[in-house]
């Protein structure tokens, strides 16, 4: 089995890379010589855009058993926190993307 090294996708400062930049590190673009071939590019944010709708539908549907669990602050910061990223797969701020890749 040959063993694949491991890319780093973040830039300088903490971002992510754009899923191009990631891609063109795989094929080697960078000078890196990494060597691999794109063989399935994926977006998911579509899929989790849906997940967090559901999550947010049932969080609401049942809002007084949480608030008595966890207490009205932190039910507020996980609706907050929902809304916030569901809108950011929504507005394609936030991405996520799955990358099968086999060496060249």
């Amino acid at each position: 089995m040959t063993s694949i090294p491991r890319m780093n996708a973040r830039r300088a400062g903490g971002s992510l890379a754009a899923i191009g930049a990631t891609t063109g590190a795989l094929r080697g673009d960078l000078g890196e010589r990494a060597g691999f071939e794109t063989l399935h590019l994926e977006g998911y944010g579509d899929h989790y855009a849906r997940t967090l709708t559901h999550w947010i539908e049932r969080l609401d549907a049942r809002a007084a058993e949480a608030e008595r669990l966890a207490g009205s602050e932190r039910l507020r910061v996980w609706r907050l926190y929902l809304r916030a990223a569901r809108n950011g797969f929504l507005t394609g701020f936030t991405s996520i993307y799955q990358i099968r890749a086999r060496r060249a």
